[in-house]
């Protein structure tokens, strides 16, 4: 069972930009009930699933940022946001800034 849960972590690691992901999938794709596999997820991995995909997804924003890339759209689709609006949202939540600012930091060569 503990191979199938690091299968499952391994999913989400390289699918988290699926804007279809969700806990109710990856429990069926798995053979997880899904209110087993999130609390199976929180102990072992410290947070629970969509806090632990947010923080994925900006991370991985970032990185795309500072690779070059300075559309907010085009970031907002590629880490799995279908809404540019709300992608902003949490980026800020997470940052404690908009993607402009961040950009406009990464721009003057500060983090």
């Amino acid at each position: 069972r503990r191979d199938s849960f690091s299968q499952a972590k391994n999913y989400i690691d390289l699918h988290y930009a699926d804007g279809d992901i969700s806990l109710k999938k990856i429990s069926d794709m798995f053979f997880y009930n899904p209110k087993y596999f999130s609390g199976l997820f929180k102990k072992n991995v410290g947070v629970g699933l969509s806090e632990y995909l947010r923080a994925l997804r900006v991370r991985r924003a970032r990185d795309l940022f500072s690779g070059g890339i300075r559309s907010v759209n085009e970031v907002s689709f590629l880490c799995g946001y279908g809404d540019p609006l709300y992608f902003s949202k949490v980026f800020k939540r997470e940052t404690g800034k908009s993607p402009v600012a961040y950009l406009k930091e990464l721009k003057k060569g500060g983090r």
